[in-house]
């Protein structure tokens, strides 16, 4: 495919008034372009162009095939099925054995419950076909981050207030929660291949420049992770209850600084303030909580709280960083493209 490749060509006059510039032979065999076909041309923050085949425009209306046999493990297949929905596919389709009918029926939930949007519409012998039947757009990038973010926010704050009042049902449910964050931290990260595969422009993710992403998909992964570890601080807060202890004070304490630093680090981001990140991450990096290791405790619960915290602490600081970097990307293009209009007008 030549990623990876570039080549030099000249400006050509084309009648009285058009310009064009041809395309590399290379690239026009790979994607299978003739005469009077037609290419996507995107405008890129920088004044460049992008240029889309149909074979990119048109991937996402693809199936993918995922093969079951008997052997193969459930989270390979499970793997498999979501690295399609990430690569922006809207048709996946399972084809299995007899023998392996039982694996297959019994991963059904497990994939509607992971992938937001993903329905199965059509089901015969040897075959399952799932579609995203989301409309893309529904729910915007910027949407789906912000909802994982208070599904997040809600479940720390739900975490800490039963482990102070002893209401071990209620943490219990606390990891029932996280898929919900799973499911929209997928989509967001979906969302942003489908850019940086063509198959949506960049500005449908309120974007000025495809370089804009990686720090987008680092800020929504680290609300994931941040969901993850608030499982874990409502686990071994419930494993004390049950046992008829209580959480230390201590504990508790490093976890409601983390909650504090996670809510305003997160506000920064979907406020899109690189001065209130700053600020957040100032905070942060005074927490003691940050320059301590973890210390040892003669229940291990409580240590592995307090890690938690410590972690949840660590990912509240990359949002807040990434609220930076967009920032500075942002103003890099601004430059970029004053000084291209300069150049244009001499």
């Amino acid at each position: 495919m030549g990623v990876g490749r570039s080549a030099e060509r000249s400006v050509i006059q084309v009648g009285d008034s058009a310009l064009a510039v041809t395309l590399p032979s290379w690239w026009v065999r790979a994607h299978g372009l003739k005469a009077r076909m037609k290419v996507g041309v995107e405008v890129m923050a920088d004044g460049s162009l992008r240029i889309i085949p149909h074979t990119v425009r048109e991937r996402g209306s693809l199936a993918r095939v995922v093969r079951v046999t008997e052997k193969r493990a459930e989270g390979s297949i499970v793997r498999e099925v979501v690295a399609s929905y990430l690569a922006g596919f809207t048709r996946i389709r399972i084809e299995y054995p007899p023998s392996a009918y039982p694996k297959v029926r019994g991963l059904r939930r497990i994939l509607e419950e992971v992938m937001l949007g993903l329905t199965l519409v059509e089901e015969g012998t040897g075959y399952m076909e799932y579609y995203v039947t989301v409309d893309p757009g529904s729910i915007g990038f910027w949407e789906a981050m912000g909802r994982a973010y208070k599904a997040t926010l809600s479940m720390l704050r739900d975490t800490i207030d039963a482990a102070e009042r002893g209401d071990v049902e209620t943490l219990k449910g606390i990891p029932e929660r996280d898929t919900l964050v799973d499911r929209l931290y997928l989509y967001a990260s979906r969302k942003a291949n489908m850019v940086l595969l063509g198959l949506e422009p960049f500005h449908t993710l309120g974007l000025t420049s495809l370089a804009e992403v990686p720090s987008l998909v680092m800020a929504v992964k680290s609300i994931e992770r941040v969901a993850d570890h608030t499982v874990l601080i409502a686990r071994n807060s419930a494993s004390l209850l049950a046992s008829s202890r209580r959480v230390p004070d201590e504990a508790l304490h490093m976890v409601k600084e983390a909650y504090q630093a996670f809510e305003i680090s997160g506000r920064a981001l979907l406020g899109r303030s690189r001065r209130a990140a700053e600020e957040v991450a100032e905070i942060i990096d005074k927490y003691p909580a940050r320059r301590i290791p973890t210390p040892a405790s003669p229940l291990p619960e409580a240590t592995l709280i307090i890690d938690s915290a410590r972690r949840i602490l660590g990912y509240s600081l990359d949002i807040a960083e990434t609220v930076i970097d967009l920032e500075s990307v942002r103003q890099a293009m601004e430059i970029s493209t004053v000084a291209l209009n300069k150049q244009t007008r001499h």
